[in-house]
């Protein structure tokens, strides 16, 4: 049996929790999800969901979290 490594609950946000971390209002849900689509925001996809890393989520608001919006 082949074990895919899926990340834990707390390891992760959905789009909308990540998008939330920018604070209230400061980027709309479709350009969030465009810069997903453009690769701009670290991410994963299981099938049609997507899940984002915290880490790199945290990482890249550190450094160019402000490109988006």
């Amino acid at each position: 049996m082949i074990e895919q490594a899926i990340p834990r609950p707390h390891e992760t946000y959905t789009p909308d929790e990540a998008r939330l971390r920018l604070g209230s209002g400061k980027v709309s849900r479709n350009t969030f999800y465009k810069a997903i689509r453009e690769k701009q925001i670290p991410h994963i996809r299981l099938g049609r969901r997507i899940l984002i890393p915290r880490l790199a989520f945290e990482r890249w608001l550190q450094g160019c979290g402000e490109a988006v919006g």
